[in-house]
């Protein structure tokens, strides 16, 4: 589908946290998706891609990835990446967890990002909604009303936040659809896609 609308799409196949096999785990899919960054404006030329419009989509607790990414590009235990600019231009996050507190996260997600014990200041630093500023990248965002693994109001929050600081943001948010409908609610008449293609290629995520 990006393809055919003249987009260049990666793949990232990043690692999922597991304490037995790593160390400091929450932060290892960050690493991972700051390394494919990293390559991917390394690598502009040869792929005949804009190093400048380049960004990230992710869904359900990839969309957590996104999110991360996009609030935490000054933070970094990517070797050597100090003079690299691991900040995504914009990002497309659909049904994604955001938050880890309480009242909102999906708490397997929560659970597998950093564990069932968890510290009080890791809750705030990976609510993404709460690590927003004035130089977090312009989102798209894609919700539906009667998501019950993914509450809506992971989206409705961060699209808040973002507006707070005058970041570009278009939330698209169905009635029906729950949760992992991808680029088809079959309960919808129309997809998020065309206009989440339209906002990418009319560079409304450009200030």
């Amino acid at each position: 589908m990006l393809n055919d609308n003249g987009i260049t799409a990666f793949l990232l196949d990043y690692r999922v946290p597991n304490s037995s096999k790593m160390e400091n785990k929450k932060f290892v899919p960050l690493t991972d998706v700051q390394k494919a960054i990293q390559y991917v404006r390394a690598h502009a030329e040869d792929y005949d891609v804009n190093p400048d419009k380049l960004g990230i989509m992710g869904f359900s607790a990839g969309g957590h990835l996104v999110t991360t990414a996009g609030t935490h590009f000054d933070t970094t235990k990517l070797p050597g990446a100090q003079k690299t600019n691991l900040r995504p231009d914009f990002v497309v996050a659909v049904y994604p967890v955001v938050s880890f507190s309480d009242e909102l996260t999906h708490r397997d997600s929560r659970n597998n990002l950093i564990g069932p014990e968890i510290a009080d200041e890791d809750i705030i630093l990976f609510s993404n909604e709460k690590q927003v500023t004035d130089n977090t990248p312009a989102m798209y965002l894609v919700s539906a009303i009667d998501d019950d693994v993914v509450k809506v109001e992971n989206s409705l929050q961060l699209e808040a936040a973002l507006r707070e600081h005058e970041i570009p943001v278009e939330i698209y948010l169905y009635a029906k659809g729950g949760h992992g409908f991808g680029v088809n609610n079959k309960t919808a008449q129309k997809q998020w896609t065309k206009p989440c293609i339209k906002w990418i290629l009319d560079e409304k995520w450009n200030k």
